[in-house]
């Protein structure tokens, strides 16, 4: 992966948010190869993700006594997931796979561990499971991120990425997995 760029808006009114993610992923012109070295074929795509979710906040649960113990909060969400690919693909044999633009729509169901840790740390990790062949065949996306909140208002993160994909093209069946490191910040607004 050459680029990924990632912004994130939530809005939160008790017990029920509203989240909207947006990723822009450059992959550059990349051979593609098999576990065991064997060339497959090559790509050169760029990659589009938009996510839409209704999440539910339930309550945290107190780890340990004290004036201010840590805190573990289990929040499910479900959604949907826009997907747009666009360049080209091809096996070793220069068949193409994919050429142009796909996109597609799909639905996702998922879970988020929160562990606040009252210091201004917090360890969150997501994850999700959609496409159910409504858009894809299967997705899986999954974010584990340290957080730091230097002021009310100003937080940086740090963490690892993880998303794959099955999907039909004219060309057959195309297995597409991203990951990598990632690091950021955050403006709480209220």
């Amino acid at each position: 992966m050459e680029l990924a760029l990632v912004g994130e808006v939530a809005l939160r009114l008790g017990p029920v948010g509203v989240a909207f993610r947006a990723n822009g992923v450059s992959l550059g012109s990349q051979v593609v190869e098999a576990d065991t070295g064997e060339k497959l074929g090559s790509v050169d795509l760029a990659a589009y993700f938009g996510r839409v979710t209704l999440d539910w906040y339930t309550p945290p649960y107190r780890l340990g006594l004290g004036k201010r113990p840590p805190l573990l909060a289990i929040w499910p969400y479900m959604g949907a997931r826009y997907a747009l690919f666009s360049g080209s693909g091809s096996k070793t044999d220069q068949s193409l796979m994919l050429e142009g633009k796909q996109s597609w729509g799909e639905p996702l169901f998922g879970i988020q561990f929160l562990l606040d840790l009252r210091r201004g740390w917090l360890f969150r990790v997501k994850g999700d499971v959609g496409g159910f062949s409504v858009g894809s065949e299967i997705a899986v996306w999954a974010n584990a991120e340290l957080q730091y909140a230097v002021t009310d208002w100003l937080n940086f993160h740090f963490g690892w990425v993880f998303y794959s994909t099955r999907f039909e093209t004219n060309g057959g069946e195309v297995v597409l997995t991203l990951q990598g490191p990632g690091a950021g910040f955050g403006v709480p607004l209220f």
